[in-house]
């Protein structure tokens, strides 16, 4: 699932604004290293076109889509990038520098619990994933499969969908 839709389904269409005014837009070719294994990032990004690995030590650990966010972590939790994150095609970004993001969440808590709300969400819906992922045994009847979406949640994301495509659509106007 595109981790997008958990932060923009917690934010405001206000919120979405801001992101994308504060964000600048950057390209990347094929090949080009975005994020360098424990070496510290200046910037959050959300891929709005394009596709990136994750690699540790030659070994690939993820693909990152469109939709996206990429260096989250290291924000959230102020630690080094713990794999690198290259280019596997010509790829557009929103750029949302780290002291632009940070000073956004200390003067506005409304849009920090948010954030982070949703930052939480997301992290947690992978974690339950890779323990789905790792686990053989069938799961107990009534247990939603990580594929599978609540009823309830259906509408927060085709909510944040559309907050996307409004996303791009201002991010584009803006080229």
């Amino acid at each position: 699932m595109k981790n997008m839709l958990f932060i923009l389904g917690q934010l405001t269409d206000q919120d979405a604004d801001w992101l994308a005014r504060a964000g600048s837009q950057i390209e990347l070719q094929e090949g080009a290293r975005l994020i360098e294994y424990a070496h510290a990032t200046e910037s959050v990004y959300v891929v709005l076109e394009g596709q990136f690995a994750v690699l540790r030590e030659g070994r690939r650990l993820g693909t990152i889509r469109s939709g996206e966010m990429i260096g989250e972590m290291s924000f959230v939790d102020e630690s080094l990038p713990s794999a690198d994150v290259v280019a596997e095609r010509r790829s557009h970004l929103l750029a949302l520098p780290r002291s632009v993001l940070q000073e956004r969440l200390n003067e506005n808590p409304g849009f920090a619990s948010r954030f982070y709300r949703a930052i939480a969400m997301m992290l947690s819906h992978r974690v339950r994933e890779k323990e789905v992922d790792h686990a053989q045994a069938p799961r107990p009847d009534g247990v939603l499969e990580p594929d599978e979406l609540d009823p309830g949640v259906l509408d927060t994301l085709s909510r944040a969908g559309d907050r996307f495509d409004g996303l791009l659509k201002r991010l584009r106007a803006g080229r």
